[in-house]
């Protein structure tokens, strides 16, 4: 981005339908947190006591995280993979693959799983995650209401498991 000199605006870093953006990012992460809040509940794994614990460190953590993934995913790669295919489903399918495999090694220094554990349920969580925030991104090419929405879905996520 910065070496072809592209304004941040190009990755959704703008203005422009920030309220709309903050609106819809925030009812589709409440409705996603509450969507599989019941699942979550049900199904609790045992948690790292040092990774489990939520702070300030850990909020920060959070934001840092969701920022980076979002301008990652969202903003620089899923364009990019559509404009290369020609498609926009495909540039969603694609970078969704991607998103949920960088999300495996955090999911298991959280819950001790091994390396060989692959939880269907926590691949479709977050595969919807991914649609959402897509989707938000999309509606009003604004950025900002699809990581307001994958932080409440982080946050809460969090406080379901502690």
């Amino acid at each position: 981005m910065f070496y072809f000199r592209e304004p941040v605006s190009a990755i959704g870093l703008k203005r422009e339908q920030l309220a709309q953006s903050f609106c819809i990012g925030a009812i589709g992460g409440l409705i996603l947190l509450l969507g599989v809040s019941f699942y979550e509940a049900s199904h609790l794994q045992k948690v790292n006591p040092v990774l489990g614990s939520i702070g300030v460190h850990s909020l920060v953590l959070f934001i840092i995280g969701v920022v980076s993934e979002e301008v990652s995913f969202r903003g620089y790669i899923e364009p990019r993979v559509s404009a290369a295919f020609h498609s926009e489903g495909a540039g969603i399918v694609i970078t969704g693959l991607m998103f949920v495999l960088s999300h495996y090694p955090v999911k298991w220094a959280v819950s001790g799983f091994s390396l060989w554990t692959l939880e269907g349920s926590y691949v479709v969580v977050l595969f919807l995650l991914h649609l959402f925030c897509s989707a938000v991104y999309r509606k009003t090419g604004c950025l900002y209401g699809a990581i307001l929405l994958h932080l409440l879905y982080n946050v809460g996520s969090a406080v379901l498991i502690l």
